[in-house]
């Protein structure tokens, strides 16, 4: 369910905040290993926590953080200046992601479908990630979420993680201006 840090392993994180309603709070971290033919993006941690504490949550997910010298988490822009405040006080930087939910999902499926993303056996990522719809709109646009009453907390947040550790790698490539074959 989890692989433990190693030396010389530049790790990335993301989060997927919750307001302590239905959704779980949810901490992904990911590395590249760029030395592998091809290129593996590896889902190191998945965790999720449903607590109405957020604030003792995000000094668990610091502590996560730490152990993998992650020094900053990408997210959403959800509850505005609330995570990133609540993030440094545990000294962890909070950066909002570049991208939307959808965006990053798309960003991810080339990554799922050629074998780059190695994944956890973790149930409920698993589950989510099966759950997501693809959808293409009137004017031709694809987006990606989850189906109406159900959940893609952990699903987001690991594959902001994938994503992130996919730019960092320098073998990222950006599908929001390409055509996928499928």
């Amino acid at each position: 369910h989890e692989r433990p840090p190693a030396d010389g392993v530049a790790y990335v994180g993301a989060v997927d905040m919750s307001g302590g309603g239905p959704d779980a709070s949810t901490l992904a971290i990911a590395h590249a290993e760029p030395d592998t033919d091809p290129p593996h993006l590896v889902l190191d941690l998945v965790r999720g926590w449903r607590e109405k504490n957020v604030e003792g949550v995000v000094g668990e997910m610091a502590a996560h953080c730490k152990r993998y010298r992650v020094g900053s988490v990408v997210g959403d822009k959800y509850a505005a200046e609330w995570p990133p405040a609540a993030f440094r006080r545990h000294g962890i930087e909070y950066e909002a992601a570049p991208r939307n939910r959808s965006e990053t999902y798309l960003e991810l499926h080339p990554l799922l479908a050629t074998g780059r993303a190695v994944l956890l056996d973790h149930s409920t990522l698993l589950r989510e990630l099966r759950q997501l719809e693809r959808r293409t709109g009137r004017q031709g646009k694809d987006t990606i979420d989850h189906p109406p009453r159900l959940h893609d907390d952990h699903a987001n947040a690991a594959a902001l993680a994938l994503v992130e550790a996919d730019e960092e790698s320098g073998m990222h490539f950006d599908v929001r201006n390409s055509f996928m074959v499928a």
